[in-house]
Protein backbone atom coordinates (compact mmCIF):
# COMPACT_ATOMS: atom_id res chain seq x y z
CA UNK A 1 0.00 0.00 0.00
CA UNK A 2 1.09 3.35 -0.34
CA UNK A 3 1.41 5.98 2.27
CA UNK A 4 -2.09 8.12 2.54
CA UNK A 5 -2.51 11.12 5.08
CA UNK A 6 -5.43 10.52 7.28
CA UNK A 7 -7.50 14.07 8.30
CA UNK A 8 -9.95 15.33 10.79
CA UNK A 9 -10.27 15.24 14.86
CA UNK A 10 -11.31 11.46 15.02
CA UNK A 11 -10.11 9.35 12.48
CA UNK A 12 -11.17 5.71 12.26
CA UNK A 13 -9.70 2.82 10.09
CA UNK A 14 -12.49 0.07 9.11
CA UNK A 15 -11.95 -3.11 6.82
CA UNK A 16 -13.40 -6.61 6.19
CA UNK A 17 -10.63 -9.35 5.80
CA UNK A 18 -9.68 -13.03 6.26
CA UNK A 19 -7.28 -15.46 6.74
CA UNK A 20 -6.19 -18.51 6.95
CA UNK A 21 -2.90 -19.11 8.80
CA UNK A 22 -0.67 -21.26 11.11
CA UNK A 23 -2.27 -20.70 14.66
CA UNK A 24 -0.03 -18.84 16.34
CA UNK A 25 3.12 -18.03 14.32
CA UNK A 26 1.91 -16.83 11.08
CA UNK A 27 -0.53 -13.61 11.25
CA UNK A 28 -0.64 -9.84 10.79
CA UNK A 29 -1.32 -7.00 12.53
CA UNK A 30 -2.00 -3.08 12.29
CA UNK A 31 0.85 -0.29 12.92
CA UNK A 32 0.59 3.39 12.07
CA UNK A 33 3.00 6.35 11.82
CA UNK A 34 2.98 9.97 11.18
CA UNK A 35 6.52 9.97 9.22
CA UNK A 36 7.00 6.52 8.50
CA UNK A 37 9.56 5.58 10.16
CA UNK A 38 8.29 4.87 13.96
CA UNK A 39 5.28 2.47 13.99
CA UNK A 40 3.02 2.16 16.37
CA UNK A 41 0.27 -0.87 17.09
CA UNK A 42 -3.47 -0.23 17.58
CA UNK A 43 -3.96 -3.04 19.12
CA UNK A 44 -5.83 -1.37 22.27
CA UNK A 45 -8.14 0.81 19.97
CA UNK A 46 -9.41 -1.92 18.02
CA UNK A 47 -13.23 -1.40 18.72
CA UNK A 48 -14.61 -4.59 16.69
CA UNK A 49 -12.62 -7.38 15.17
CA UNK A 50 -9.97 -8.13 18.11
CA UNK A 51 -7.11 -10.19 17.66
CA UNK A 52 -6.75 -13.85 18.36
CA UNK A 53 -4.52 -12.93 20.45
CA UNK A 54 -0.08 -13.34 21.27
CA UNK A 55 2.16 -14.65 18.27
CA UNK A 56 4.56 -17.65 19.54
CA UNK A 57 6.52 -16.99 16.40
CA UNK A 58 9.52 -15.08 15.95
CA UNK A 59 9.77 -10.77 15.41
CA UNK A 60 8.60 -8.90 13.57
CA UNK A 61 5.37 -10.91 14.53
CA UNK A 62 6.64 -12.83 17.57
CA UNK A 63 4.85 -11.56 21.00
CA UNK A 64 2.40 -8.77 19.44
CA UNK A 65 -1.46 -9.40 19.33
CA UNK A 66 -2.31 -10.57 16.06
CA UNK A 67 -4.69 -12.19 13.49
CA UNK A 68 -3.33 -15.36 13.15
CA UNK A 69 -5.28 -18.84 12.55
CA UNK A 70 -8.55 -19.35 10.59
CA UNK A 71 -11.29 -16.64 10.67
CA UNK A 72 -13.91 -19.14 9.43
CA UNK A 73 -14.79 -16.54 6.87
CA UNK A 74 -14.45 -12.75 6.35
CA UNK A 75 -14.84 -10.41 9.57
CA UNK A 76 -15.03 -6.68 10.01
CA UNK A 77 -12.30 -4.34 12.05
CA UNK A 78 -12.80 -1.65 13.04
CA UNK A 79 -10.25 0.87 15.28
Amino acid sequence: LEPFTVQGEAPTLSFWHQYETEASYDGGYISISTDEVNFQEVDSEIIRGHYRGVSQSSPPLGGLNSFWGNSNGFIFAFA
